[in-house]
């Protein structure tokens, strides 16, 4: 009675049955609907969809909720279904029209609007579609009157069949209470059988029959509910501490904002949700409790200053310690803050008298009398003097011409260290020039002739140069500043040969300098 397509389709659906029952047993969140509606057929002969005709159907649904957007569902329709054929003008045969019982029954799975993400889960009015895969068996197919059109038989008969629909669709659930809703839908069935209307070939393009089914019933919640969740967080009401949560906020097990690291900042506005901080920086650290976050603190483990982005300033000096080459030493800022102690623009650290007020071009030191040299290698640190002679005036030539002539004038008695009367102006004009060059150092030198004992005359020389040094010092040149230095014979300027040489080598030289 039944061929292999029957007994494959009847297999499916027993398979589906037991999967979804046993799902409907674990959970307990099912629901039953009781439904009436029409059927209205598209085909060879005809399409009656929106037409509204009186082909009344009765059905049963048993729903099974899977999460906020789905359901499947089990549901079976049975009712009459009635087609009658476009009339053909100036056609002499009788209308043609089928009519019968037919049961359909599949699985549908539904998407919900109302999934909390569209609408919110307990909406008053939930829009949805499905898509579902069943079977449908027809009884009692009767055929009035001929059809002939075309090549196609006409009175073919009609023989109960079993075969596969795809049903797609859309509806609208109101609910009504806590327990009931009201369901409006309409759903397209699309066959794979072209055998409904009793033709078997394609005319106006049809390959297969179809039909539209329009309902409405009312869909019981049985057995346990589903557990609500008023705020949408996933944390059903029972378990819910916090049931007002702020939609699309992270929670925890307790329903309430999430806050990992447990600093008080839920993560939602935690800007740093994986350690512990601070409300202040929105839920972020400041490790070194300087008033400065973590992020913007250049020194993150010292505590600081925050207009020096949380690094500290240990000497005060305005500078920076992550900024400053001096950072225990108050300093200034234009040195990296380095001091400089004499107040001169040259830092210390550069400066070669930096307890002296001086001048950049002399590394910091000064210059008193403004002759380029620098006082520590100023001989005459008070006179304007020149680099070559180490800051001392240069002697005029005139000057030391006097000096030589003077030196010449000087003499002793013969074979003594007494100086002679004539030689006192010579004396005290030398003692006037050390006086007006009072930073210059004088050597003095005695000579002698070749007669007598070279020691003999080593030892006159110097002490006619000693006698010559006592005058001075009695006239008030400092003995620091002098040096006597006999030399006897051993340096003659003449010919010893000759009583004129000789007396060229009884001399004493005066050699003025600076120290």
């Amino acid at each position: 009675m039944f061929n292999k397509k029957t007994i494959c389709a009847a297999a499916v659906i027993a398979l589906l049955c037991a999967t979804s029952l046993q799902a409907q047993n674990e959970e307990k969140r099912f629901g039953l609907g009781f439904y009436g509606g029409i059927r209205e057929y598209k085909g060879d002969i005809t399409n009656q969809w929106f037409k509204f005709k009186p082909n009344v159907t009765y059905g049963l649904s048993l729903s099974r909720y899977l999460n906020r957007s789905f359901d499947l569902s089990l549901a079976g329709n049975y009712g009459k279904m009635s087609m009658q054929a476009d009339s053909i003008p100036m056609s002499p045969l009788s209308p043609y029209k089928v009519t019968g019982n037919l049961l359909d029954v599949g699985f549908e799975l539904a998407y919900k609007f109302n999934n909390g993400k569209i609408l919110k889960e307990n909406a008053l009015i939930a829009p949805f579609l499905t898509a579902g895969l069943g079977a449908l068996y027809t009884k009692g197919f009767e055929k009035q009157g001929t059809y002939k059109f075309a090549n196609y038989p006409a009175n073919t008969p009609i023989s109960q069949n079993l075969d596969f629909n795809l049903a797609l669709g859309l509806g609208f659930k109101i609910r009504l209470s806590n327990s009931a809703s009201l369901v409006l839908r309409s759903t397209a069935h699309l066959t794979q059988w072209d055998e409904l209307d009793g033709i078997f070939n394609n005319v106006k393009g049809n390959k297969y029959d179809k039909w539209l089914h329009h309902s409405a019933g009312i869909v019981f919640n049985l057995g346990k509910s589903t557990p609500r969740d008023d705020d949408n967080d996933g944390v059903i009401n029972k378990l819910d501490k916090c049931k007002t949560t702020r939609a699309g906020y992270k929670v925890d097990a307790t329903g309430c904002d999430l806050d990992s690291d447990k600093d008080g900042v839920v993560d939602n506005e935690d800007k740093c949700p994986d350690v512990a901080g601070l409300t202040a920086f929105e839920g972020c650290p400041d490790s070194d409790k300087d008033g400065v976050e973590d992020s913007k603190d250049k020194c993150p483990t010292v505590a600081g200053l925050e207009k020096f982005a949380g690094c500290p300033d240990t000497d005060k000096d305005g500078v920076a310690d992550n900024e400053d080459k001096c950072p225990t030493v108050a300093g200034e800022t234009k040195f990296a803050g380095c001091p400089d102690t004499d107040k001169d623009g040259v830092e210390d650290s550069k400066d070669k008298c930096p307890k002296e007020a001086g001048l950049a071009k002399l590394s910091g030191c000064p210059d008193t009398d403004g002759d380029g040299v620098e006082n520590a290698k100023d001989k005459c640190p008070t006179e304007v003097g020149t680099i070559a002679n180490n800051g001392c005036p240069e002697m005029k030539e005139e000057v030391k011409a006097q000096i030589a002539l003077a030196a010449k004038g000087i003499f002793f008695e013969s074979a003594k260290d007494i100086i002679k009367k004539e030689s006192i102006d010579d004396l005290d004009l030398l003692v006037k020039i050390l006086k007006e060059y009072n930073t210059s150092v004088a050597e003095i030198n005695g000579h002698t002739d070749n007669a007598g004992k070279p020691e003999k005359n080593l030892e006159l020389s110097q002490r006619r140069a000693n006698a010559v040094q006592a005058y001075l010092v009695s006239k008030g040149i400092d003995a620091s500043r002098l040096a006597a230095k006999g030399y006897g014979d051993t340096m003659p300027v003449a010919d010893n040969k000759t009583p004129a040489g000789k007396a060229q080598n009884r001399r004493v030289e005066f050699k003025i300098s600076y120290k």
